[in-house]
Order: C-alpha cells, then structure tokens, then sequence
C-alpha cells in the first residue's frame, strides 16, 4: 500500500519501538509504561523526524503504575482521595499535596531525561470532579492549585530540555481569564506554560451525534490556536461521512485531528487523519491520493 504521513496519533496500547519507527507520523502520545521506549530509541525517533509525547496523567494515580507501593492498597496516602468507579485501578488524588506533586514532576523528568520530547499531562480537568474541589475549598482554588501544578511541571522538565513539550488534556477554561467565559480574554500568563492543548470529542459522539459543549469548548480552543499553541483533537465518529465531516471542521478551526475507534480504545486510527498540521491541513483519501501530498512540515 502507498505511504502515507499521519500528523498526529494517540496510540496508548500495543506500540513499541518497533512499530513507531515503521509507522510515518509526525507527533506520537504514547504509555511510556507500554512501549518501553529506551533512550537511544527516543532518540532515534526524533532523528527521523518524529515527535513522541508520554502520557501522564496528573489528577488521578492508577495502582498499575511504577510509583504506587503495594502498601497503599490497604493504607492509601493522604493524598489519595478515593477510586474512580469509571477506570479501574484509578484513584482521585489530592493534586496539590506536595507529596503527590513530586511524584509526578520526578515522572515527568524522568520522562525529560529519557528523551521523550514532551508530555501530554492528562486529567487536567480534575477540579471539575465536585469530590475533588471540595476538598480543596471549592472549584476556584482547585482550578488555581491545578494552574500551578501545570507552571511546576514545565518549569522542572523545561530546565532539564528547554524544547519539551506540555500538551494538556482538556481543562480548556484554563485558557481565558474568566473560566467561566470563553469570549473572556485570553490567560496568557497560563498559556506561557504549555505548548499544545489535546482536545477529545468536540465535534462527533461514537453514535455520530454532536456533543451539545462542542461550541463552547471550540471558544475556548480558539485562545489557544490565537497563542500559537497547537491543538490535538481526538474525536470518535463511526461513520464514514462523520469522519470526514470531523476532518473538515477540525481542520477550518486550526486543529490537528485524529479519528480513533469509536469504542474510544484509541487502539488504531479509522482511516484517519491528516497531512501537515494547523498551517495547511488537507484530508486524507485512498490509498494513492495520500501518496501524492506534500511531506509535513509542523513547526514545533
């Protein structure tokens, strides 16, 4: 089959070395935990052309990963706050206990000095949670303690490579100084703190459907683009004109989309994406269309 060059992909399960070098693309979330990415790989990756973003999820701790001690199964830290009923192995935690806090700096710089080139920092939305605000106070502290918590992040990964990237994980009121208006001005002293903004399901539900805060998040995006900040959108339609129909508005908004499997696994594309990034966007075709697109050229 012809080649062809993919913008973006999320690609949280079943990647490895391997299958990065051979895939084309241009920038890659993927599990540190599941690749097992060495640094000479990251490295090599890069070489080609290739950027790789880690997850790391910042607002709630799965039991499965490298940090949690087999003793907080039955004497939890203060700062876990209780499990997610939606992800198992997942817990809320108290995102602005210092304790918490370091491990997911020492996460993110170890991820630095690994080679990755960046992060996407996941569940930046966790003040929304009403348990979690609560225990801090209220939602307005909360979203504060999280702003900062992102500032701390960049900061300590910035000065091992001052090139790494934050991508954050919704969280967008986080963009405009009045969270609660998108049309308000735009946070640019938060925004100094990131690179890139990923965004899931704000053009198409997996039933083909339009999710009814599409429009507002869409407002809050636009600060971000505005910034010169990329945006990832990640959306999960399951029809053939839906997917197509999410490329093209991804796209007229400055996005870099990606269309993933509607059961949301973000296991493998759906005959996705893109050419190039935010500059000149163009939708993929067959096979032999895609062949014939220029090489992309994002900016980061």
């Amino acid at each position: 089959m012809a080649s062809s060059t993919l913008a973006f992909i999320d690609q949280l399960q079943g990647v490895n070395y391997a299958s990065l070098s051979a895939t084309n693309f241009e920038v890659g979330i993927v599990d540190p935990d599941g690749s097992g990415l060495t640094s000479s790989q990251n490295s090599s990756l890069e070489s080609s052309g290739k950027t790789i973003l880690a997850y790391l999820s910042v607002g709630l701790a799965n039991n499965y990963r490298s940090y949690w001690q087999s003793s907080w199964n039955q004497n939890p830290p203060s700062f876990i706050l209780g499990a997610d009923s939606s992800w198992p192995g997942a817990y809320y935690v108290k995102y602005w206990d210092p304790a918490w806090q370091q491990i997911v700096i020492n996460e993110a710089v170890a991820l630095a000095k690994a080679g990755y080139s960046g992060v996407d920092l996941d569940v930046v939305d966790a003040y929304d949670s009403s348990n979690v605000a609560a225990a801090d106070g209220g939602i307005a502290k909360a979203r504060t303690d999280m702003a900062n918590f992102v500032e701390a992040i960049s900061a300590a990964t910035k000065a091992v490579n001052p090139n790494f990237k934050i991508v954050q994980n919704e969280g967008l009121d986080l963009l405009t100084t009045d969270p609660n208006n998108p049309a308000s001005p735009t946070n640019a002293a938060y925004l100094s703190y990131i690179d890139g903004v990923l965004a899931e399901s704000e053009f198409y539900l997996p039933n083909n459907t339009k999710p009814s805060w599409g429009p507002t998040d869409l407002q809050y995006l636009v600060h971000a683009v505005s910034a010169g900040k990329t945006v990832f959108s990640i959306d999960y339609p399951s029809s053939a004109s839906a997917q197509q129909s999410y490329i093209t508005g991804a796209i007229a908004q400055g996005f870099v989309p990606y269309a993933a499997t509607p059961d949301q696994s973000l296991g493998a594309t759906i005959e996705a994406v893109i050419i190039k990034s935010q500059r000149c966007c163009l939708p993929v075709g067959s096979a032999s269309s895609r062949a014939s697109r220029p090489p992309p050229q994002h900016q980061w």
